[in-house]
């Protein structure tokens, strides 16, 4: 199933007596809602989904809240007028939001009609609920905008409500995403008035707890390849913006210092002291304790390589993974094998080889100019760089990568 287009709806709905004044949460949900909490450091008014709404409760038509279409360029903020007409009298409490899911296969998948599927957001927006009547519309725009964190959206309707009596009722609700607005309006006074989520907002000593770099790496580690974890940690109250709503990266704390977790141990074998010299050289640091973190004092995978190859130079064996899975000099040590240093010169690789499976692939595209499928770069050298040095330099390029002489010839329809 492939989605090609959203279509979000909008109805107008009363809740049922016991609904609208004890809101409660399930315990599925309600322990999710705690673990938000926990996660953005401070209770909000979160948007909230209703279960099994039976559609006796609809009061009116279906509007289009939200439509997006996947097979073009959809913009990240919007305003557009719905019209909806009253079908049936009741009370007026809010709306109810649902998705309409359009499949290329010519599948449409509504949630308000399977069970199983998302939860319908419910708009708690009329406090007190408004009585209508049959025939009664409801005008009003809706925009999004994104919020704070230029991720998420932040929805907003205002209109009128245009009774048949000519009465005309102005209304706007606001639905933000992750703003420190908690209880503003009744409804959420109601719901959160007896649970134990309302503990984030009284307890004076509840802190978001501040995780160790040790303890955000090794969560990282589970999550992302290990070319990509940083190397140091800088915790932020938040982020500064500039005027335009960007991340202003000059106002960004740079890491002050590298925060040692760990007492300093010298060296005590061979193999110690030669790894902790690799290191204070490629990391510039004066003193390395055998069991501080590579990652921790300024390694990445990069350095990581270079440790590899330095060591492999003085008759150590280490690999990269080893360094991610053992990342102190007491750890390093304990899986690093020696090696006699061999010195052997290998000279110009010559012959036929096989293709790799890249260049299969590449030949496989058959493209009018395959000479063409490459990079240029502008290099700028200094006016009295002499002519035969840089000859000389590009030779040894030449002959130290051999992959730079190869040859590509197509010999019956196949290329070698």
């Amino acid at each position: 199933m492939i989605p090609q287009r959203s279509v979000t709806q909008i109805i107008g709905i009363t809740l049922p007596d016991e609904l609208l004044n004890q809101p409660r949460f399930t315990k599925v949900s309600g322990y999710y809602t705690q673990k938000i909490f926990e996660q953005v450091g401070y209770p909000f008014d979160l948007r909230l989904c209703i279960k099994g709404l039976n559609k006796a409760n609809w009061l009116s038509n279906r509007g289009v809240f939200e439509d997006l279409d996947f097979s073009k360029p959809i913009s990240t903020e919007f305003t557009h007028q719905i019209k909806l007409t009253i079908e049936k009298s009741g009370r007026l409490d809010g709306f109810f939001v649902g998705l309409n899911l359009h499949t290329i296969e010519g599948e449409c998948i509504d949630i308000l009609e399977h069970e199983h599927c998302w939860l319908p957001v419910y708009f708690p927006v009329f406090e007190p609920g408004i009585n209508v009547d049959k025939g009664d519309v409801i005008e009003a725009f809706c925009t999004r905008t994104l919020c704070e964190n230029h991720l998420n959206p932040n929805y907003a309707i205002r209109g009128h409500l245009l009774k048949t009596n000519g009465e005309d009722i102005e209304f706007e609700y606001i639905s933000s995403h992750w703003e420190k607005m908690f209880k503003q309006t009744p409804f959420y006074q109601r719901l959160f008035a007896d649970n134990n989520l309302e503990n984030y907002a009284t307890n004076q000593s509840y802190q978001q707890k501040v995780l160790s770099s040790t303890e955000l790496r090794s969560h990282l580690q589970r999550k992302l390849p290990d070319y990509m974890i940083p190397g140091t940690f800088v915790i932020l109250e938040s982020i500064p913006l500039t005027a335009n709503g960007k991340v202003d990266k000059k106002a960004l704390s740079a890491p002050d210092g590298i925060l040692r977790e760990s007492k300093y141990i010298a060296p005590r074998t061979e193999i110690e002291k030669i790894l902790t010299k690799i290191w204070q050289e490629l990391l510039i640091l004066e003193k390395v304790s055998i069991h501080d973190n590579f990652f921790e004092i300024g390694g990445d995978s990069i350095l990581s390589i270079q440790v590899v190859s330095r060591a492999k130079n003085l008759g150590i064996q280490i690999t990269p993974k080893q360094i991610f899975q053992n990342q102190t000099i007491t750890e390093l040590a304990k899986v690093a094998n020696t090696t006699d240093n061999v010195s052997a010169k290998q000279g110009l690789v010559t012959g036929i080889a096989p293709l790799t499976p890249i260049q299969h692939w590449f030949f496989a595209q058959k493209t009018q100019q395959s000479h063409h499928f490459n990079q240029s770069v502008l290099l700028e050298i200094p006016k009295n760089i002499k002519a035969e040095f840089l000859k000389k330099a590009v030779e040894q390029l030449l002959e130290h990568h051999d992959a730079l002489r190869l040859r590509f010839s197509c010999v019956t329809s196949e290329y070698k």
